[in-house]
């Protein structure tokens, strides 16, 4: 599996939430915008992902994920809401109170063992 970033992994979480209930596909400011970063910073990831395989991109026009990073944010956000359920059902933690937790935990679930 392709490895990514946590930014990266960001990035497809946000694109993947825009459009898994509607077809729009996110334009580079609204993804700005939900991120809550600089247009020019998605400038610059939204042409490193393109290189990568993840995403379809034309500039001024929206952003779409690839069939590659289409199965990567599954990939995350599957991570991501298992380790909420889990945080939930073994730990305690209110359902809504485990989102932040999950991120942090779906990254460091993410790396592998150290020494």
């Amino acid at each position: 599996m392709l490895s990514t970033s946590p930014a990266i992994e960001d990035y497809l979480k946000t694109v993947y939430a825009h459009t898994e209930w509607q077809p729009n596909p996110i334009t580079p400011k609204a993804l700005a915008d939900r991120l809550g970063i600089a247009p020019s910073s998605v400038t610059e990831m939204v042409k490193r992902m393109s290189v990568l395989g993840l995403v379809t991109h034309v500039p001024y026009k929206a952003i779409q994920l690839t069939d590659v990073g289409l199965n990567r944010a599954l990939a995350v956000v599957r991570r991501h809401r298992l380790i909420e359920s889990w945080l939930v059902s073994e730990m305690g933690y209110a359902r809504a109170r485990v989102v932040r937790p999950a991120a942090r935990g779906d990254r460091f679930a993410s790396r592998p063992a150290g020494p």
